[in-house]
């Protein structure tokens, strides 16, 4: 079943305004609408009706790991996309690369590189949105890439990276381009059995015999080349590269970074009114968002369960040059240990502080504290409250806070 989970929660009220003449119409109020899809596979999206513009943050999956190799992760792509009401878009969340479990290990879905013998690991999936079917890799307007697999003496590479060489031993894959795959890694030493990297094309990361394959993405990276001697239990081999992240037509404010995360996704939020003093209406006469008032509510949206040592949400930022301020503590009320932590007053297990930040759609990592990493090594899971402040340069800040669950 698709996950959708949507959003609509009122950013800020224009408040402190004069009174206004009979024949004037009543200030409209701003909603954002976020539309998360986080389970791997094919999802549709309609663009509402009086939508134009939409804004979009996809995060490519990661490649697989290997013992104590560790897959590449995916690239965090954003952009504003023009749209057309009515409009049905296609949303690809790509699938992480599978790992050393048997003959075959595929590529995640959307593109990752598949191992194709024992020892190998599948490439990461890129993720996406565009405008025609599954093969229609050409209609795409938003590309995140996939991390690539790993080998066994070096680690995949994130999106957009390519994966280290073992000195002479193997080459890593390459990373995927603009305009081409990433190269496949050359093999540099002498074994019985030598295999180098496929090479990346279009949409998919380049295939491996015992190493790691490579990640999807626009064009995908290249795979880790690999050897063996006969008797050797596993494979000296190298991780394969990253895909690369793209835009198509149509968007602007566009950017790339790496992941700190390995969940995928695909987020997409639009504005439904402008503001009073946005730039698109009257100046608020207040000077800013909720001028004269105490905090307004945030919009936040988070998955309620995550993995890892950190925890990772979405928040609206109202205004270029805005502050936020993100705390994790324990969830009162939790019980057992964590209560008795609250009591000891260690409530806060991670916190994060960013500024200055541009309007829109904000995508933000809160690591744990060291707190919180033995908590979670020791307990095996924690019951969070995830709490932000978002404090723009003129008017009342913008509150909002979420329960969560984290697990390794």
């Amino acid at each position: 079943m698709r996950l959708v989970w949507s959003l609509v929660v009122l950013l800020a009220v224009c408040a402190g305004a004069r009174l206004a003449a009979p024949d004037a119409r009543a200030a409209e109020t701003p909603a954002t609408v976020a539309s998360v899809f986080n389970e791997v596979g094919a999802h549709t999206y309609t663009v509402p009706a009086g939508v134009t513009s939409i804004h979009v943050i996809a995060v490519g999956a990661p490649g697989g790991s290997k013992k104590s190799s560790a897959g590449g992760r995916g690239a965090v792509a954003t952009a504003d996309v023009a749209v057309t009401p009515g409009q049905a878009l296609g949303v690809y969340v790509g699938g992480p690369g599978t790992v050393t479990t048997g003959q075959s290990n595929p590529g995640g879905f959307n593109g990752g590189g598949d191992g194709v013998s024992y020892d190998s690991t599948g490439g990461g999936g890129a993720s996406d949105i565009r405008t025609g079917g599954p093969s229609d890799l050409g209609s795409r307007l938003v590309v995140a890439a996939g991390g690539g697999g790993a080998g066994s003496l070096t680690v995949g590479a994130s999106g957009g990276q390519a994966a280290d060489p073992f000195p002479k031993h193997c080459e890593g894959g390459a990373a995927g381009t603009a305009s081409s795959g990433g190269k496949g890694g050359a093999v540099l030493v002498f074994f019985e059995e030598s295999h180098p990297g496929g090479t990346g094309t279009l949409g998919k990361g380049g295939s491996s015999s015992r190493g790691g394959a490579g990640g999807g993405g626009l064009y995908g990276g290249g795979a880790g080349a690999d050897g063996i001697d006969e008797g050797d239990s596993e494979a000296e081999s190298c991780g394969g590269g990253g895909g690369s992240s793209g835009f198509g037509p149509g968007t602007s404010a566009t950017s790339v970074a790496i992941s700190e995360f390995r969940t995928p996704s695909v987020t997409i939020s639009y504005v439904t009114a402008s503001s009073p003093g946005s730039g698109t209406g009257p100046a608020n006469p207040g000077g800013g968002s909720n001028s004269g008032n105490g905090p307004s509510k945030a919009t936040l949206s988070l998955p309620a369960v995550q993995h890892g040592k950190s925890v990772v949400g979405t928040v609206m930022i109202p205004a270029n040059r805005s502050a936020l301020k993100a705390t994790l503590s324990w969830q009162t009320g939790s019980g057992g240990k964590g209560s008795r932590v609250l009591a000891a007053g260690k409530a806060l297990v991670g916190s994060l502080t960013e500024a200055p930040l541009k309007k829109g759609l904000h995508s933000f990592t809160v690591k744990l504290n060291k707190r919180g990493k033995k908590s979670l090594a020791k307990l095996g899971k924690l019951k969070l409250t995830l709490e932000v402040r978002v404090t723009p340069p003129r008017g009342a800040a913008a509150v909002a806070s979420k329960k969560l669950t984290l697990k390794p």
